[in-house]
């Protein structure tokens, strides 16, 4: 199967192989068998940092603490990613949540 550049959903009926299809793409889970390349890189341990660095997953449980923020939740993630935060980028950032998070409810 190749898959151009998008975004796409995987579908399939319960223990069809999705969660465990996304986990080995993403880098979560190796192969026992087969085999898969993302952007002609074989999925396989040598090749999960450059991997990870090419690709997004949001999966539908995302789990981080209940009680953080969505800004809080960005913002651990980020620094457990080790991404290093420019103060103009910061303020902007908080400018612009400030004015989205206007319409959300009290804990989004």
């Amino acid at each position: 199967m190749n898959i151009d550049h998008g975004i796409y959903g995987l579908l399939g009926e319960n223990g069809a192989g999705k969660t465990t299809l996304m986990k080995i793409l993403v880098t979560l889970l190796t192969p026992t068998s087969g085999t898969a390349e993302i952007n002609g890189l074989t999925v396989e341990p040598k090749n999960f940092e450059t991997i990870k660095k090419q690709i997004g997953y949001l999966p539908q449980e995302f789990g981080l603490y209940p009680n953080l923020t969505v800004r809080e939740s960005l913002e651990y993630v980020g620094i457990m990613s080790g991404v290093q935060f420019m103060k103009s980028l910061q303020s902007k950032m908080f400018i612009l949540w400030t004015e989205r998070s206007a319409t959300l409810p009290e804990r989004w």
